[in-house]
């Protein structure tokens, strides 16, 4: 069994990115970018996590499209991670409500602050400018380990 995929979203600045980069590096997580993946079986991993950056409160729409077609995901820890200009914990209920619908246990969600040029924000070079940070990554790989690795 293969321990963990991350089917990412990262669109912009490459926010998200950075989070899954550095779980992919120091754990070995394969990364798979979204859109462009197909839907799958997830059965042979121990863990599925689904990153994204927020779109209108959300997460990106082709994550929910994903997770509806991905074989194995009944009974399969998941993780959700997610960047944000304001981040706030509720931007994750919904995609947590769906996996859950699905059958999947959801392990945790990890957010922080992202830069956003979005809209408007653009006009004054965004906000949240060089986040993620070292210490955000940081929180991203520390969440990992609490809640994803830890949880058999």
């Amino acid at each position: 069994m293969r321990d963990t995929v991350i089917f990412c979203h990262s669109e912009h600045h490459g926010n998200t990115k950075k989070l899954v980069s550095a779980l992919a590096e120091k754990y070995g997580a394969e990364v798979v970018p979204v859109p462009g993946a197909d839907a799958t079986d997830v059965s042979e991993y121990k863990a599925v996590g689904f990153a994204s950056g927020i779109y209108f409160e959300k997460f990106h729409s082709s994550l929910f499209s994903l997770a509806e077609g991905l074989r194995g995901l009944s009974g399969k820890k998941c993780f959700l991670l997610f960047t944000a200009g304001m981040p706030n914990p509720r931007n994750a209920d919904s995609l947590a409500k769906k996996l859950k619908a699905l059958g999947a246990e959801v392990a945790g969600v990890y957010g922080c602050r992202g830069w956003d040029t979005v809209g408007p924000l653009r006009l004054f070079g965004g906000i949240a400018k060089g986040r993620p940070n070292e210490k955000d990554i940081a929180g991203a790989i520390k969440f990992f380990e609490d809640k994803v690795l830890t949880r058999d």
